[in-house]
């Protein structure tokens, strides 16, 4: 069945009405005098309910939620994920190869086609936003937990000169990363190590991480947030507290990212077929892309940078 039929661009319109039928339902917003009305209403938002939660279920298998993330289920997670291929993912990313929410100078309203230039502008800005909410300077020792394929190490470096260590467990990240920044001419001050977060012993002055967080999984919180404050200047064994100092909420840029992405993948279908994947991959793409872009335009789910300090 699965060659049959094509998801067109107007599915986010689908799941839009359905993403806000729910929502005023629960609100109590919606209401029918009725009684038949009601119930067909009734049915058809529990019906979206379930609609949602199935196609969330995909998602969250590809976010691996369901995995233990110990040590050998974090490795195994990040293999079903991540290591699908470098080539995939240079199909739909931008250049700098930033699988993150970007950040708009002005928020895109309508996307009907990828725009490279665009959307590595806003990941550039994103970094260079962190980067002065961090105040990076020379002579920082920064950790990168979930580098990715060192599209921020790159930026950092040569935009401040500082010394970067980034960590991932994506054998396919760490040969492609550990090629980008030869290629970029700073392989003196950036070290990519294909190790999991809670190994690294060194000490550091500044932490980064970047959408890492959601594969860490709510058991295991407690020790990340452990790992980032023993990892942090001056490493002393008593336990400093961790502060939040600012919060800043980008969900709404999160919703233009994924229709970029989007728009790269239905355009290049072919190239990704011919790459050895089924009809059936590329169309739980679609909904993964679509779904989530929905999710964030509407504000059900959103995206927070946190700006966090060891009190000393």
């Amino acid at each position: 069945m699965f060659e049959d039929w094509d998801v067109q661009t107007r599915i986010q319109d689908l799941l839009a009405l359905l993403i806000r039928a729910k929502r005023y339902n629960k609100s109590k917003k919606i209401k029918c005098t009725n009684g038949w009305l009601e119930e067909l209403l009734n049915l058809f938002i529990y019906s979206t309910v379930q609609l949602i939660r199935s196609i969330i279920s995909f998602i969250n298998t590809l976010q691996h939620y369901y995995h233990a993330n110990s040590l050998r289920g974090s490795a195994q997670n990040i293999r079903e994920h991540y290591d699908l291929g470098n080539d995939m993912f240079s199909i739909f990313l931008d250049p700098s190869m930033t699988y993150s929410c970007a950040t708009f100078q002005s928020i895109p309203h309508t996307v009907t086609h990828s725009d490279n230039e665009l959307l590595e502008e806003a990941q550039m800005r994103k970094y260079d936003q962190i980067f002065d909410e961090l105040n990076l300077k020379s002579n920082d020792r920064i950790l990168e937990i979930g580098c990715g394929w060192g599209a921020c190490a790159i930026r950092a470096v040569k935009c401040y000169g500082c010394q970067w260590t980034g960590l991932t467990i994506s054998t396919e990240q760490f040969k492609i990363a550990q090629q980008r920044i030869t290629d970029n001419g700073v392989a003196d001050k950036v070290n990519i190590k294909l190790l999991d977060y809670r190994l690294e012993k060194d000490i550091y002055d500044k932490v980064i991480v970047i959408e890492m967080i959601e594969a860490v999984g709510h058991e295991y919180l407690p020790q990340f947030f452990e790992t980032l404050r023993d990892r942090l200047c001056p490493g002393e064994a008593l336990p400093p507290e961790l502060t939040i100092k600012k919060t800043v909420h980008i969900g709404q840029h999160y919703g233009p990212t994924l229709d970029l992405w989007y728009c790269a993948w239905m355009e290049h279908e072919e190239r990704i077929l011919k790459l050895g994947y089924s009809k059936k991959f590329h169309r739980k793409w679609q909904y993964y892309f679509q779904l989530c872009s929905t999710l964030f335009r509407y504000s059900y789910i959103d995206t927070v940078q946190l700006l966090i300090e060891k009190s000393l």
